[in-house]
């Protein structure tokens, strides 16, 4: 009975000690938001200031050129001050030394841009300039007098601040004083709190351990995402191709065709969204390859359908990479009907040893002092559509040109709409696409045996699909062990199609490396992948087998697994 009146005892004390506490921490609160408000004041100055300063620029510049496209600059930069005053005035209020100051800040800055509008309205500088009347020198004065009261009111701040929180400290060690004599009256109820506690701690353990598990799992999915979230489009791809060879009317032919090129530019457009923060991050390597001008620029044409969009022919192959120069071009044709008119027309000159490709349009143009600065982040110029974009467009251009070494200009005027051009080397020795068909030539697989791993069941459908309409013999494999069931039972393929990912773990390449050991001899591996990191594609490169990116184009399997079946020199190809 005593010592549950102690403890009730403790338990009031500790109410009261609870209630001094939260007291004076109220107090350190309203110290640190006086130095916040403090702080604010300094920064509505700083912009103050800014705006200030940005008027002035534009009233010299524009008693220099008389352009009058400046005047909206200076009534912007006007209303930024304005804007800064208002909120001046509103933190300064109930602060009387404060208020006062910034009355007179305001009334200076008020007098000053009321003689920029006069010196704008009249082609000539003010004659009360750099006099003592000029509003400037006497804001000159005031503001040093606002600094330092904002000073010697956040040293009061401080003070108060530290005052309030040795109270803090002098109540805290009071209450664990009294914590002390709780703890010593309690003891026999600590002893059977033990025990749950004990199981508290446990239960925190385990917690923490699922949090490192669900991190590692958000990585997994990371890094799996990739290849899980272009599986049904490489599957997608295939199955349309499929049908391709069995339609028969030259109007289903046309539908599946555009089904076809709906299906490359989802797939395109995907590849950017998850390329395009590694792109920025510079840790995408380029993949130089020689191929095709016309087929890109007609899949950037088709991938526009509803706009003015033309592209002149152009019959040459570039060296470069193929979907790096496609975003590039994309992102150029995109601004063009964002910001020049509605309307754009791509043409292709050669110059010595590269292919200038210009992508022209019909807008407002750009200054010449604008042309610098355009290539910026975050820049849209005046006059044209803010609601679109963040402005990002065209400093992703130059950031993938500078990826690749080519050079990017712009000539454009007032008026006159603006051209962007592209440097891109010239593929010397290669066949012209006038000279070639654009697609590739017909491929025969037959008597070809492939053995093909992937553990998604619709993709192994479809590529299987893919590969039996060109007459292969193919055995489809879901795991490692039915790929080592069918080489027990004397499936001899003369050609390996794995998918990198199995049941969720990079090992394609292993499982190729282990079938071609027990098969010998020169039976090739094709190691297809939904997987684009850069470790990833590094450890292609190093495993000595050619590789394919989901959605895989059913022409270039084809071309792949003929080449390295022998298919291709026992077709002429």
């Amino acid at each position: 009975m005593i010592l549950s009146g102690a403890i009730a005892l403790v338990c009031v004390l500790v109410i009261v000690m609870v209630v001094l506490l939260t007291s004076g921490s109220r107090a350190v609160d309203a110290s640190r938001d006086a130095a916040a408000n403090s702080r604010i004041v300094r920064a509505i100055l700083i912009d103050l200031r800014e705006a200030q300063f940005a008027a002035q620029s534009v009233q010299l510049v524009y008693l220099l050129d008389r352009r009058r496209d400046r005047l909206p600059q200076f009534a912007y930069a006007k209303d930024q001050a304005e804007d800064s005053l208002a909120s001046l005035g509103r933190v300064t209020e109930g602060y009387p030394e404060l208020a006062a100051l910034g009355a007179q800040v305001t009334s200076l800055v008020q007098e000053d841009f009321a003689l920029m509008e006069a010196a704008l309205r009249t082609g000539r500088r003010s004659e009360t300039r750099d006099t003592d009347t000029d509003p400037r020198i006497r804001l000159g004065a005031v503001l040093p007098r606002l600094h330092a009261a904002l000073n010697a009111r956040i040293d009061v701040a401080r003070a108060a601040e530290q005052r309030a929180q040795r109270s803090v400290e002098i109540l805290a060690l009071a209450l664990a004083a009294l914590s002390l004599i709780a703890a010593g009256l309690s003891i026999f109820a600590l002893r059977r709190e033990r025990d749950q506690w004990r199981l508290a701690q446990d239960a925190a353990e385990s917690a923490r351990a699922s949090a490192t598990a669900s991190d590692l799992a958000k990585t997994r999915f990371l890094a799996a995402a990739s290849h899980d979230m272009r599986q049904p489009l490489h599957a997608l791809t295939l199955y349309l191709n499929a049908i391709g060879r069995r339609v028969q009317t030259d109007e289903a032919r046309d539908i599946v065709a555009k089904a076809e090129r709906a299906a490359h530019s989802l797939s395109g457009m995907f590849s950017t969204l998850l390329d395009l923060a590694r792109i920025q991050a510079q840790v995408i390597k380029p993949e130089i390859e020689v191929f095709s001008l016309q087929d890109l620029l007609d899949r950037i044409v088709t991938e526009n359908p509803g706009a003015d969009l033309s592209a002149e022919p152009a019959p040459i192959e570039v060296r470069s990479d193929r979907g790096l120069l496609e975003r590039l071009l994309r992102n150029l044709v995109s601004n063009a009907l964002k910001h020049g008119g509605g309307k754009a027309h791509i043409s292709v000159t050669t110059r010595d040893a590269f292919a200038e490709i210009a992508v022209r349009d019909e807008g407002p143009g750009i200054a010449v002092d604008d042309q610098a600065r355009i290539f910026d982040e975050f820049v849209r110029l005046d006059g044209r559509a803010s609601s679109e974009g963040l402005g990002l467009g065209l400093s992703i251009v130059q950031r993938i040109a500078e990826l690749l070494d080519h050079k990017i200009g712009v000539r454009s005027a007032p008026g006159e709409g603006a051209t962007f051009t592209v440097r891109v080397p010239i593929a010397r020795g290669a066949r012209s696409a006038a000279q070639n068909p654009r697609t590739l030539q017909p491929v025969s697989l037959r008597g070809v045996r492939i053995l093909v791993l992937d553990d998604d069941p619709q993709a192994l459908e479809a590529i299987c699909g893919a590969l039996t309409d060109l007459e292969a013999i193919v055995r489809a494999c879901a795991t490692e062990a039915e790929v080592m069931s069918a080489l027990d039972e004397a499936f001899a393929p003369n050609l390996l199609v794995l998918d990198l990912r199995i049941d969720g773990a990079l090992v394609g390449i292993d499982i190729a490396n282990r079938a071609l050991a027990r098969l010998g001899g020169i039976v090739r591996a094709i190691i297809v992948t939904g997987d684009t990191g850069a470790d990833t594609l590094a450890t292609l490169r190093q495993s000595n087998h050619r590789w394919l990116i989901k959605p895989v184009d059913p022409q270039h399997l084809a071309q792949a697994a003929a080449e390295l079946s022998g298919a291709a020199e026992a077709t002429g190809l």
